[in-house]
């Protein structure tokens, strides 16, 4: 065993050599020394939220009960609201967003519902539900993604919530590990972490795994939400949607050969519906434009 003192930024340590390894044991600290390392502490800075989805919005409100420094960086003009999808949050979920503080929010604009059932494409039950029930674990929070969306972003500071920012590089000091995100509006943020929460085609990820793409699983949605009133209100429609009306409180899916949509209760009248189809990835790419045509060119009331 062979030891040896040394001095580190004032700090006086003993260094053991024992078999190969190393033990460090303080002898001595200076309070100044243990000050000007806090002050310099990289995780003393902010954490950069990189997306304004429910991913970040969500972390950003974890940090904010936590009291932890952060920036939500979009790169829009304006959160959005993701009209025309809804979204399910299960039990663990659930308690979640109680543990952020919005749980009662939430459940003001939701509607509670068992799992899913599933039917044919006659719609004839291949597996039918269990009753619902007041249990958290078993039964599921349905509403408008804009509704979690909204929560989520009320619960935040406004100085937190940067929009207009589009991430166009970062850089790290190797000696602080102090992160400096730089936009394409000239400004600059450091911070003690970068999170990329910036959906599937992320700048984040590009950046850090330029050779990393998303690759097409070979089927494509329609997703949308519709007012119930639109079908009591017209017969024609209504004999049409028969499996709706004979139980509308009950979630499902209706599996057929390259297809299957399903249907969810929202919070009445509002109902969320998705239909999933195979097709070629060059056919879902022209849907999509010609389905953001369509989006940007509906009447207001359509979503």
């Amino acid at each position: 065993v062979s030891t040896q003192s040394t001095g580190t930024k004032g700090v006086l340590r003993k260094i053991k050599t024992c078999k190969g390894k190393i033990v460090l044991r303080s002898i001595s600290t200076i309070h100044t020394v243990q000050q000007d390392t806090e002050k310099n502490d990289p995780t003393k800075l902010p954490v950069l939220i990189i997306g304004g989805g429910i991913a970040g919005l969500t972390l950003a409100r974890s940090c904010e009960v936590a009291k932890i420094p952060y920036y939500v960086l979009e790169r829009d003009d304006t959160f959005h609201s993701d009209k025309g999808s809804g979204i399910g949050l299960w039990g663990p979920a659930e308690r979640i967003v109680n543990a952020l503080g919005i749980g009662d929010r939430i459940r003001v604009s939701s509607q509670r519902m068992s799992c899913a059932g599933y039917r044919n494409k006659e719609g004839v039950w291949l597996a039918k539900p269990p009753t619902i029930s007041s249990s958290t674990i078993t039964t599921c929070l349905t509403l408008l993604r804009g509704d979690l969306i909204s929560a989520l972003l009320d619960s935040l500071p406004e100085d937190r919530k940067l929009t207009a920012h589009s991430l166009q590089r970062f850089r790290v000091d190797e000696k602080s590990g102090v992160i400096t995100a730089v936009f394409q509006n000239g400004k600059e943020y450091q911070g003690s972490l970068l999170v990329g929460a910036d959906g599937i085609n992320s700048v984040v990820r590009t950046l850090c795994y330029p050779d990393v793409r998303p690759v097409y699983c070979g089927y494509s949605y329609y997703r949308a939400v519709l007012d119930t009133t639109a079908i009591d209100n017209n017969a024609v429609i209504a004999d049409e949607l028969y499996w709706y009306l004979s139980q509308p409180e009950i979630a499902w899916e209706s599996w057929g050969q390259d297809c299957r949509i399903a249907y969810v209760p929202l919070k009445p009248p509002n109902v969320f519906w998705f239909v999933s189809t195979t097709m070629s990835e060059q056919k879902s790419n022209a849907e999509f434009s010609r389905v953001m045509w369509l989006q940007s060119n509906a009447p207001k009331n359509i979503t």
